[in-house]
């Protein structure tokens, strides 16, 4: 008999990895130690498995609905005019091209040796030629709900300023959904330009109206950008870069949490998801092989002490 759930799986987990040459926006916020393995070529010690793979898809078929359904709208005269996109045009998967971080004022002076590379979900250009960038999230529930409560998460700030900045659009709006409840909500980001530098404004929409706005410190920015930065010198040098997340380990495991002594300590999720978690951390997990990194940990963030 055959089975539809084990040739997608295969399919899914058997896609070829191309050799790396030119940065992403979305990563200037992962770890250096990770982005270092990704531009070595370095196998996965942790690939995603299969049931990883279905969560992927799930969010995807997200991104694949929206982009359909706009496109559908656009395309059709009475739809348009009564749905607000009357005479909008519309590009989906949009790609981006080489962007080049030479060293201007908007790029904070930072220069790149390897290009940045991007592609759009979408992007709308209305009748006056204004255009808005449209990056679709999905989560689950509860990360929906941190969102509404909480600013605009860094990995999304800087993947979309990357955009403003190279002069795709004038603003960027984050569709965000839930993937297991369809709770939802819309951040929307634009760039201003000041005598002394830029302005950064996040609206944060809910069925059209404002909820809340604020402004967030283009320096951020730049930070990110230095990251690459960083990864760049760490290749030139070849030195292996700092890991900017960190793991509990117990056992010669790395564990999500463990307790000692009353206290948890829980690995950064950053780190429990890493497709190089066993390989990055060997050495410590063959040191802790019936023991646990606790010291390592104390005094950290992630300690908490147990009621």
């Amino acid at each position: 008999m055959i089975s539809l759930i084990d040739i997608c799986e295969r399919y899914w987990l058997d896609r070829q990895s191309w050799p790396k040459n030119a940065h992403y926006p979305s990563e200037a916020t992962k770890c250096l130690r990770y982005l270092w393995y990704k531009w070595q070529g370095v196998g996965a010690s942790n690939p995603t498995e299969a049931t990883g793979m279905w969560k992927m898809n799930i969010g995807t078929s997200i991104h694949d609905r929206v982009q359909n359904t706009v496109q559908t709208i656009a395309q059709d005269s009475k739809l348009s005019g009564s749905l607000g996109l009357s005479g909008c045009s519309v590009d989906v998967e949009l790609r981006t091209g080489e962007i080049w971080v030479d060293g201007s004022e908007k790029w904070g002076g930072v220069v790149l040796g390897y290009p940045v590379r991007g592609r759009i979900d979408l992007r709308l250009t209305e009748p006056d030629g204004t255009r808005s960038i449209h990056e679709i999230k999905s989560s689950y529930g509860r990360g929906v709900r941190a969102q509404k409560a909480e600013n605009i998460r860094d990995d999304y700030l800087v993947q979309g300023l990357f955009y403003l900045v190279a002069g795709f659009g004038e603003r960027v709006h984050y569709p965000i959904v839930s993937r297991d409840d369809g709770d939802r909500f819309e951040l929307v980001v634009s760039l201003h330009e000041l005598e002394d530098g830029y302005d950064i404004r996040v609206d944060r929409l809910y069925k059209g109206s404002v909820m809340h706005s604020h402004f967030e410190p283009y320096k951020t920015f730049v930070d990110y950008i230095k990251r690459l930065d960083d990864v760049e010198l760490a290749l030139a040098d070849n030195v292996m870069p700092r890991r900017d997340y960190r793991a509990a380990i117990k056992n010669g495991e790395i564990r999500r949490e463990f307790t000692h002594n009353g206290v948890k300590y829980k690995s950064d999720w950053q780190c429990s998801y890493c497709e190089f978690r066993d390989r990055c951390w060997a050495d410590e997990i063959a040191e802790h092989s019936d023991s646990h990194n606790a010291d390592d940990l104390q005094g950290g963030q992630d300690a908490k002490t147990e009621r």
